[in-house]
């Protein structure tokens, strides 16, 4: 089992946020080490690294690692974290926080909002949260994501949301017309219209 997972594992194992020197003796590497294997691991989805205030812990967090549900799921599998790989990847370049967020979704399969927000945001994004959320609820609407019946944990709520993908279209992120009502599906042409409630 390669380092990058046990590191993983451990994150995922913990009770409470685990930090950087916790990480660091448990493996007996360097914290340099440690830091460059979670970033391989929040690139792939698999864990968020708190490096500001963050209302799930209500503290500063600098140094501090979550799993994601993606996290959770990969690190019970025989699967190996290898260099450069990153699961199916689209083929267009990802400019936007949708289309980062639509590659989550493919590469991963489940994701939280707050999973794609600290995994994608950069924090140029105008009202990310909001603008991802009603996006999200759209593809959900349509049926190309699916929200799950179990949500994961949070210390301030009742816990998060988790949706996953049923469609996987292609590699254009799909698009959210919200004039017309309708998802537009860039790779096949094809669109889904949003029906209302009752319909």
């Amino acid at each position: 089992m390669s380092l990058t997972k046990q590191v993983l594992q451990l994150i995922v194992a913990a009770a409470d946020p685990i930090s950087l020197d916790i990480l660091a003796a448990s493996t007996g590497k360097t914290k340099r080490e440690i830091v460059k294997m979670t970033q391989t691991l929040k690139k792939r989805g698999y864990i968020t690294v708190c490096d500001a205030l963050d209302a799930r812990l209500g503290t500063g967090a600098r140094g501090i690692y979550l799993p994601t549900e993606a996290g959770i799921a990969f690190a019970s599998t025989d699967g190996e974290i290898k260099p450069g790989k990153t699961g199916p990847r689209p083929r267009n370049r990802t400019v936007g926080l949708r289309e980062r967020a639509w590659w989550h979704f493919r590469a991963h399969s489940v994701a939280t909002i707050k999973d794609l927000l600290s995994t994608h945001a950069n924090g140029t994004e105008k009202a990310a949260q909001d603008n991802l959320y009603k996006w999200v609820i759209a593809l959900e609407a349509v049926g190309i994501l699916k929200r799950l019946p179990m949500k994961q944990p949070a210390k301030q709520s009742k816990g998060r949301v988790v949706w996953s993908l049923a469609k996987d279209l292609g590699p254009a992120a799909p698009v959210w017309r919200q004039i017309a009502k309708t998802v537009f599906d860039p790779n096949s042409g094809e669109v889904f219209p949003i029906k209302k409630e009752g319909e």
